[in-house]
C-alpha cells in the first residue's frame, strides 16, 4: 500500500472499545489501533510476542506483577513476552499497538473481549 494514512482519522472509522483493528501489515509485523476505557482486559500473557502500547489520545496504565506504568499521549511502552500484564483506563483513550502477526489478543487467557481473528480497519472503509 502506498498510502498516506492519518492515524487520528483511522481511529474515527470505529466507535466500539476493546476490539484492536489491524491498520497495516509490514513484514512480520501488525500495526492495529484500539479504543480502551475502564478495567476489561484480563491479567494475560504473549509466551512469544513482545507488545507495544503507543498512546494516540487519552491516558493509560500497563499494569504488570511488578509496577505499573502511567502512559499520556504520545508515550510508548513495550511489554516484553511473557510478562503478565493487563491494561486500564478512566477515560476513553486511543491506542496504536505494534505486534507481530501471530499474536494472540488474550494470549491464553480467554475472557468475554478475546477476539479469535481481527478485522481490517481500512478494506472496511476504503
Amino acid at each position: 500500500m502506498n498510502r498516506k494514512l492519518n492515524v487520528s482519522d483511522c481511529f474515527d472509522m470505529f466507535s466500539d472499545t476493546f476490539t484492536p483493528k489491524v491498520l497495516l501489515d509490514v513484514n512480520d509485523s501488525r500495526i492495529m489501533l484500539v479504543k480502551i476505557i475502564g478495567d476489561k482486559i484480563p491479567w494475560h500473557s504473549h509466551a512469544n510476542e513482545d507488545e507495544l502500547f503507543w498512546v494516540m489520545k487519552g491516558n493509560i496504565i500497563v499494569h504488570t506483577r511488578t509496577e505499573s506504568v502511567h502512559l499520556r499521549s504520545g508515550e510508548l511502552y513495550m511489554v516484553a513476552k511473557g510478562i503478565e500484564h493487563k491494561v486500564t483506563t478512566n477515560e476513553l483513550a486511543q491506542v496504536l499497538l505494534i505486534e507481530s502477526k501471530s499474536f494472540k489478543h488474550t494470549g491464553v487467557t480467554e475472557s468475554d473481549i478475546t477476539q479469535d481473528a481481527f478485522e481490517y480497519l481500512l478494506e472496511k472503509y476504503s
